[in-house]
Protein backbone atom coordinates (compact mmCIF):
# COMPACT_ATOMS: atom_id res chain seq x y z
CA UNK A 1 0.00 0.00 0.00
CA UNK A 2 1.47 3.36 -0.96
CA UNK A 3 1.64 6.12 1.59
CA UNK A 4 0.78 9.75 1.05
CA UNK A 5 4.00 11.67 0.54
CA UNK A 6 5.15 15.28 0.73
CA UNK A 7 5.88 15.13 -3.00
CA UNK A 8 2.19 14.39 -3.61
CA UNK A 9 1.28 17.53 -1.65
CA UNK A 10 3.61 19.59 -3.85
CA UNK A 11 2.19 18.10 -7.06
CA UNK A 12 -1.38 18.56 -5.80
CA UNK A 13 -0.76 22.23 -5.06
CA UNK A 14 0.70 22.65 -8.55
CA UNK A 15 -2.28 20.86 -10.10
CA UNK A 16 -4.74 22.99 -8.17
CA UNK A 17 -3.02 26.22 -9.22
CA UNK A 18 -2.83 25.03 -12.84
CA UNK A 19 -6.54 24.19 -12.86
CA UNK A 20 -7.40 27.61 -11.43
CA UNK A 21 -5.10 29.32 -13.95
CA UNK A 22 -6.50 27.55 -16.99
CA UNK A 23 -10.11 28.07 -15.96
CA UNK A 24 -9.52 31.76 -15.20
CA UNK A 25 -7.74 32.50 -18.46
CA UNK A 26 -10.19 30.48 -20.60
CA UNK A 27 -13.00 32.63 -19.18
CA UNK A 28 -10.89 35.72 -19.86
CA UNK A 29 -10.29 34.75 -23.50
CA UNK A 30 -14.04 34.28 -23.96
CA UNK A 31 -14.78 37.78 -22.65
CA UNK A 32 -11.91 39.91 -23.99
CA UNK A 33 -11.43 41.03 -27.56
CA UNK A 34 -7.80 39.89 -27.53
CA UNK A 35 -6.19 36.57 -26.76
CA UNK A 36 -2.58 37.69 -26.47
CA UNK A 37 -2.73 39.07 -22.91
CA UNK A 38 -4.53 36.08 -21.39
CA UNK A 39 -2.21 33.67 -23.24
CA UNK A 40 0.89 35.43 -21.88
CA UNK A 41 -0.65 35.47 -18.40
CA UNK A 42 -1.47 31.76 -18.66
CA UNK A 43 2.09 31.06 -19.76
CA UNK A 44 3.38 32.86 -16.65
CA UNK A 45 1.14 31.42 -13.95
CA UNK A 46 0.80 28.10 -15.77
CA UNK A 47 4.58 27.74 -15.90
CA UNK A 48 4.81 28.29 -12.16
CA UNK A 49 2.13 25.63 -11.63
CA UNK A 50 3.84 23.17 -13.96
CA UNK A 51 7.08 23.93 -12.15
CA UNK A 52 5.46 22.83 -8.90
CA UNK A 53 4.16 19.63 -10.47
CA UNK A 54 7.64 18.84 -11.76
CA UNK A 55 9.19 19.79 -8.40
CA UNK A 56 6.95 17.25 -6.67
CA UNK A 57 7.93 14.58 -9.19
CA UNK A 58 11.60 15.48 -8.77
CA UNK A 59 11.28 15.39 -4.98
CA UNK A 60 9.82 11.89 -5.13
CA UNK A 61 12.99 10.69 -6.90
CA UNK A 62 15.35 11.97 -4.16
CA UNK A 63 14.96 8.95 -1.81
CA UNK A 64 14.34 11.14 1.23
CA UNK A 65 12.80 9.90 4.43
CA UNK A 66 9.06 10.41 4.75
CA UNK A 67 9.62 13.06 7.43
CA UNK A 68 12.11 14.96 5.31
CA UNK A 69 9.89 14.82 2.25
CA UNK A 70 6.92 16.08 4.26
CA UNK A 71 9.08 18.91 5.57
CA UNK A 72 9.69 20.08 2.00
CA UNK A 73 5.97 19.72 1.23
CA UNK A 74 5.05 21.85 4.22
CA UNK A 75 7.59 24.52 3.24
CA UNK A 76 6.04 24.56 -0.25
CA UNK A 77 2.46 24.89 0.96
CA UNK A 78 3.51 27.60 3.41
CA UNK A 79 5.24 29.46 0.55
CA UNK A 80 2.07 29.37 -1.51
CA UNK A 81 0.05 30.67 1.41
CA UNK A 82 2.55 33.44 2.16
CA UNK A 83 2.63 34.52 -1.49
CA UNK A 84 -1.16 34.56 -1.73
CA UNK A 85 -1.46 36.41 1.60
CA UNK A 86 0.96 39.13 0.50
CA UNK A 87 -0.95 39.56 -2.76
CA UNK A 88 -4.22 39.61 -0.80
CA UNK A 89 -2.92 42.33 1.49
CA UNK A 90 -1.90 44.49 -1.47
CA UNK A 91 -5.36 43.99 -2.97
CA UNK A 92 -6.95 44.96 0.35
CA UNK A 93 -4.89 48.15 0.45
CA UNK A 94 -6.08 49.00 -3.07
CA UNK A 95 -9.71 48.50 -2.01
CA UNK A 96 -9.20 50.70 1.09
CA UNK A 97 -7.66 53.39 -1.13
CA UNK A 98 -10.69 53.19 -3.43
CA UNK A 99 -8.70 51.98 -6.43
CA UNK A 100 -10.25 49.49 -8.84
CA UNK A 101 -9.04 45.91 -8.67
CA UNK A 102 -7.74 44.82 -12.03
CA UNK A 103 -7.62 41.04 -12.39
CA UNK A 104 -6.85 40.11 -8.77
CA UNK A 105 -6.96 36.39 -9.61
CA UNK A 106 -3.87 36.69 -11.80
CA UNK A 107 -1.89 38.44 -9.05
CA UNK A 108 -2.95 35.80 -6.52
CA UNK A 109 -2.06 32.90 -8.83
CA UNK A 110 1.38 34.27 -9.68
CA UNK A 111 2.13 35.13 -6.05
CA UNK A 112 1.01 31.75 -4.75
CA UNK A 113 2.93 29.82 -7.41
CA UNK A 114 6.06 31.92 -7.04
CA UNK A 115 5.99 31.76 -3.25
CA UNK A 116 5.49 28.00 -3.32
CA UNK A 117 8.43 27.46 -5.69
CA UNK A 118 10.74 29.71 -3.67
CA UNK A 119 9.95 27.93 -0.41
CA UNK A 120 10.10 24.52 -2.12
CA UNK A 121 13.71 25.33 -2.95
CA UNK A 122 14.42 26.69 0.53
CA UNK A 123 12.69 23.71 2.14
CA UNK A 124 14.62 21.19 0.07
CA UNK A 125 17.97 22.74 0.94
CA UNK A 126 17.02 23.12 4.61
CA UNK A 127 15.99 19.46 4.73
CA UNK A 128 19.14 18.41 2.92
CA UNK A 129 21.30 20.39 5.34
CA UNK A 130 19.46 18.85 8.29
CA UNK A 131 20.09 15.38 6.84
CA UNK A 132 23.79 16.15 6.36
CA UNK A 133 24.08 17.41 9.94
CA UNK A 134 22.12 14.48 11.43
CA UNK A 135 22.49 11.43 9.16
CA UNK A 136 20.17 8.50 9.76
CA UNK A 137 22.10 5.55 11.23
Amino acid sequence: MSRLRGSAAVMTLGGLLLTLSVSHHVREIAVLSTQLGPMIALFLDGSLSLGLIYAGYWLRQRNLTATTEWSVGIWTIFGGLVGATIAGITLTVEVIEGRPLVEPQFRLLVSAGGGALVLFTAGYYAARQQTLNHPVQ
